[in-house]
């Protein structure tokens, strides 16, 4: 029996050593820093400075004298100082809309791309939804100081819900862990695809303005042309 023993505590050790060897990998893959997210995180900065740099060469929208052309659902205006690029999303939606005679949800996206000295010196995004059945308004906002030069880890995220501001806080204190890669998430999935929206519009709405003050150039040449001949 002695040695039957022997070989049932020899077991029962092994299988203790076995957990707690595996409780402590499991324990430092997710506590341990990774490489491969540090640097897809870097890789996503570097995406979104691009972005902010093609963003910035469109600061002669802020020169134009009007801007009567906007994609759809996009209003883009010059702010009254002349400082700020601001676009507003589902401009349509910004009036109550019913239907059936019963208020529905609906959203609105504004932002202000704002220019110092022809630099580009702060993107500042507020998406709101509101609930009209539940009476909820969300509202949510990001900062973006000095975008060009500033890393996007200093972004700043507010939000206010039913008028209750949540204190403010910084991409970079997101979580980004292999089980929560909140902040890989935000720049990935939400920030860069938001800013690659916004370049689109702006660029859209220049090539327009662009296009069509040729076109006026070149009837203003044909009339001086036509004067000539006669």
């Amino acid at each position: 029996m002695l040695p039957r023993f022997n070989t049932l505590i020899l077991l029962a050790a092994s299988l203790l050593a076995f957990g707690a060897g595996i409780a402590a990998i499991d324990s430092a893959y997710k506590n341990a820093p990774d490489t491969d997210l540090n640097l897809e995180d870097q890789a996503l900065d570097a995406q979104i400075r691009e972005e902010v740099k093609k963003i910035e060469k469109l600061d002669a929208l802020r020169k134009l004298n009007s801007l009567q052309f906007s994609p759809q659902n996009t209003k883009i205006s010059v702010s009254a100082n002349g400082e700020c690029l601001e676009i507003n999303g589902h401009a349509e939606n910004q009036e109550m809309p019913r239907a059936k005679s019963a208020p529905v949800d609906y959203k609105v996206q504004s932002m202000q791309v704002c220019f110092t000295g022809g630099k580009l010196a702060r993107i500042e995004s507020a998406f709101t939804t509101v609930s009209l059945r539940t009476r909820e308004t969300n509202a949510n906002r990001l900062v973006h100081i000095n975008p060009a030069a500033a890393t996007p880890n200093d972004i700043i995220i507010s939000r206010v819900l039913n008028e209750r501001a949540a204190p403010p806080l910084k991409v970079g204190d997101l979580e980004n862990s292999k089980v929560n890669p909140l902040r890989l998430s935000f720049k990935r999935d939400y920030y860069l695809p938001h800013l690659r929206n916004t370049l689109y519009n702006l660029q859209l709405t220049y090539d327009w303005h662009r296009r069509a003050g040729i076109k006026a150039n070149g009837k203003v040449v044909q009339q001086y042309i036509n004067r000539a001949e006669n």
